[in-house]
């Protein structure tokens, strides 16, 4: 009887993730206050007012402050995000925001640390167009 080869690729698979993970987190090598990545918007345009956010944080962040502006510029505070663990691999968290009128909106992220916060995270954007 032979022996699948790609069954033999698993492990192999693993065991180097493992490894990986063990290697950072021995190495320190996770900034301390590592900046967010936003994904893109989807979809947009949007129509039933509800816009999804993803984004992706690792180390030892305990929250996620959440800005949203209308012109692109000028930013407001809309929420804080809350429930991550502590890891070094990236952890994707979502989060769903309400608008009530149609136009341009622009988001941006800030993780929130024990001992300090991150830099704003990538700009992503979405037209809203409701009837």
């Amino acid at each position: 009887m032979r022996a699948n080869k790609n069954l033999l690729v698993i492990p192999i698979i693993v065991m180097f993730i493992v490894g990986m993970m063990l290697v950072i987190s021995l190495s320190g090598d996770v900034d301390e206050f590592e900046t967010p990545v936003l994904h893109t918007i989807y979809p947009n345009p949007d129509t039933d007012r509800y816009i999804y956010l993803l984004w992706n944080i690792t180390g030892s962040a305990i929250s996620s402050d959440i800005y949203r502006s209308k012109d692109g510029e000028d930013y407001i505070y809309i929420a804080s995000h809350f429930g991550f663990r502590r890891s070094s691999m990236p952890l994707l968290q979502t989060y769903e925001d309400t608008v009530l009128f149609s136009g341009n909106y622009s988001y941006k992220i800030k993780a929130v640390y024990e001992t300090g916060e991150s830099d704003f995270s990538n700009i992503e954007s979405v037209t809203v167009i409701l009837d």
